[in-house]
């Protein structure tokens, strides 16, 4: 506490203090206040100075400023810039290089220097930390540092800068008290799935960044953004791991989902092709791709039992092509029922063939354009031929 007269200020509530050597006059600036104190002689005066410099201010030029309010110190040569709270930015020419790596010394036991600058340890709002890697990320609020450590020493050391000067912000295997960003999840349930099936990975905190890895390791940020694409189970499975990671927050829990490639009775599919007309060769994700996507497994061969597909998606409005896919030794299907009669197959469809999980099936493309409401039940029956 600084002493003014008969009152007392807090050493965070005062920003910065000048002196006066002639007049022996020292000015406090604090919150919405200025104190000034003019000392009877030079000894009292002097032992004022001392306690500022003693106090936690650093002298730039002839102001003495609050160290806890400098955010980031960058030296040039003999020249510092000092970025303050409040957005306030002070560029000082010492007298020489010396002089200003005297000045960035004092900041030593309570900045960290990081990409060549120094940043105040007590604005680090969150470090995340790796134990067996040596890595730790730090994060400013507005800018984010990933260090790889040399040694275990090393490692330890800014450990404990970190809870000595942020109150404990670090931590092992995972950082940061405080909340954490949501754990991310998958569009698709992991577990056993067709061959080209797709997923997408989302986060329920708003604004936080995903990372993500296809080999089962664990993400960093040195790993893959995930922009919002499909992820597409190829043959043989995938693991898919992810993180959330946004500043302020301390990063997720690691996501995992396992995909293993479906393995039993042969499958019947029926969903939308949204598009002009189906690509002229065909994939196992084009199927499984599709949108409204309708799967069951078929138990018994030959004519296949009906099952009504119904809508699950927005409207397609004479854009969306119905496909139906049915394994081949299930037979060529040369009828179907719309609920209004019963149509050779060849008035409106196409068939195309593709190999899914290992089976080969005809696929059946109506190519005029449907409309399909959501919910709409579309009783398409096919009748496989004799």
């Amino acid at each position: 506490m600084f002493k003014f007269t008969n009152d007392y200020a807090a050493l965070t509530h005062i920003s910065k203090i000048t002196t006066n050597d002639i007049k022996k006059k020292i000015v406090y600036y604090l919150d919405g206040k200025i104190e000034t104190q003019v000392f009877a002689d030079s000894s009292e005066y002097d032992d004022a100075v001392s306690e500022v410099e003693d106090a936690g201010f650093l002298l730039i030029g002839k102001t003495y400023y609050n160290i806890a309010r400098i955010s980031i110190a960058d030296q040039n040569g003999a020249n510092v810039t000092y970025h303050l709270v409040g957005n306030v930015v002070i560029s000082h020419d010492y007298d020489s290089v010396a002089d200003a790596e005297d000045a960035i010394s004092a900041l030593a036991d309570s900045f960290f220097e990081l990409n060549g600058k120094y940043y105040n340890a007590s604005q680090l709002l969150v470090a995340n930390t790796d134990k067996g890697a040596l890595t730790i990320i730090y994060d400013f609020g507005g800018e984010q540092f990933k260090v790889q450590y040399e040694d275990s020493a090393a490692f330890e050391d800014a450990i404990s800068k970190i809870t000595e000067t942020s109150g404990g912000g670090g931590g092992g295997g995972g950082g940061g008290g405080g909340k954490s960003v949501a754990t991310p999840t998958f569009t698709l349930k992991p577990g056993a799935v067709d061959v080209g099936a797709k997923t997408k990975i989302t986060c329920s905190t708003e604004g936080a960044d995903i990372y993500f890895t296809t080999d089962g390791s664990t993400p960093t940020l040195d790993s893959t953004k995930y922009t919002g694409e499909d992820i597409t189970v190829p043959d043989g499975g995938i693991t898919i791991k992810a993180i959330g990671v946004k500043l302020g927050l301390a990063t997720s829990k690691v996501a995992t989902g396992v995909y293993t490639i479906y393995v039993g009775p042969a499958k019947r599919y029926a969903g939308w092709y949204v598009g002009a007309a189906a690509p002229e060769t065909l994939t196992a994700s084009d199927i499984t791709g599709l949108n409204s996507l309708y799967t069951d497994e078929l138990k018994t061969a030959g004519s296949p039992d009906p099952f009504a597909y119904t809508v699950t998606q927005d409207v397609f409005d004479n854009s969306g092509c119905i496909v139906w896919a049915y394994p081949s030794e299930y037979g060529t299907v040369s009828k179907f029922k719309d609920g209004l009669g019963e149509h050779a197959i060849t008035d409106s469809y196409v068939l195309k063939t593709v190999t899914i999980n290992d089976v080969e099936y005809n696929v059946y493309i109506l190519e005029t354009g449907t409309t399909g409401e959501v919910g709409e039940e579309i009783p398409q029956v096919f009748i496989a031929s004799e």
